[in-house]
């Protein structure tokens, strides 16, 4: 019985499905869907590093990490101040406090799994900064209420199973010399257990963003796969050559036009007189038994 309705689920499934782009279509042209904006989500994807660590089938972490940058942060700016509807000038004094606070810390955003705990000693994952070959412990790791803007930053990747903390680096070392200088070309955090370990790297100096944005491009690209691509044309004929004439239609059989012939031929008197005795006898017989009985 269960193997029927799940057979017949599949097939409503596959009839139904088929309609719903059509369903949304509707949907959107009917039902006042609202001015769309920009969120900034394409120009924050290429900060944002994710990774799910397994052993064998089972999932030991998920991490998602965002990289607080000049450019994560004047981007956060944007859609705090647009969506707030501030002006100018606080808009400029927000940006001052965010950027003079990346001249203080390297700061992240991770977000983890309730069950897997970050920043307590006895947790079992401990994070670390690599900078120029040399590592670096970080001065706090809290759990936060991660701000609107940056949970639309992380799209999908934010939702009620996961837990967000604030990582921060000191920007500086102990001789009070940054750590990013023009010849830095990678900061990398790592995320390590005692059996595991995982390395989120940025690359500073790229031209193009490692991270390819799917959603964010607007030109479709064609695919054709091979079952649709069509088979080359024919050349076309010559107009001077004489078209082949198409096939009759093969007769029907003797027999059934004889049968058809009979058929709507008037019939004869002597005929139908002859008819007429036979069910005379038929009834004059059904009579006598019925007399017998």
């Amino acid at each position: 019985m269960k193997r029927m309705i799940h057979v017949y689920v599949a097939v409503v499934m596959l009839v139904m499905l088929p309609g719903c782009g059509r369903l949304i279509d509707w949907g959107k042209s009917n039902f006042n869907q609202g001015e769309q904006v920009d969120n900034y989500r394409c120009d924050i994807k290429p900060y944002i590093r994710s990774v799910t660590i397994y052993d064998q089938f089972t999932t030991r972490a998920m991490f998602d990490a965002l990289w607080l940058s000049d450019e994560v942060r004047l981007a956060y700016v944007d859609l705090h101040v647009s969506r707030q509807g501030k002006d100018e000038n606080r808009k400029n004094a927000l940006l001052r406090r965010q950027l003079e606070e990346n001249n203080h810390y390297l700061s992240f955003y991770v977000l983890s799994l309730h069950d897997v705990k970050l920043g307590d000693p006895e947790s079992e994952w401990s994070l670390f900064l690599r900078v120029n070959e040399e590592f670096y412990q970080p001065m706090e790791i809290k759990e936060i209420e991660l701000p609107y803007e940056y949970q639309i930053f992380f799209g999908k990747l934010w939702n009620r199973f996961r837990m967000p903390y604030l990582v921060r680096f000191s920007a500086n070392d102990a001789d009070d010399v940054p750590l990013i200088t023009a010849q830095t070309e990678t900061i990398e955090l790592h995320m390590r257990s005692a059996n595991k370990e995982n390395a989120f790297v940025w690359q500073l100096h790229s031209d193009k963003p490692e991270v390819q944005i799917k959603e964010c491009q607007v030109e479709k690209q064609e695919v054709i796969t091979r079952s649709r691509r069509r088979k080359p044309y024919r050349k076309a004929k010559q107009k001077d050559t004489p078209r082949t004439p198409r096939k009759k239609r093969k007769k029907r059989s003797s027999t059934y036009a004889k049968a058809s012939a009979d058929r709507a031929k008037p019939k004869l008197k002597s005929e139908r007189a002859s008819r007429k005795k036979r069910r005379g006898k038929r009834s004059s017989f059904a009579e006598a038994t019925a007399d017998r009985s």
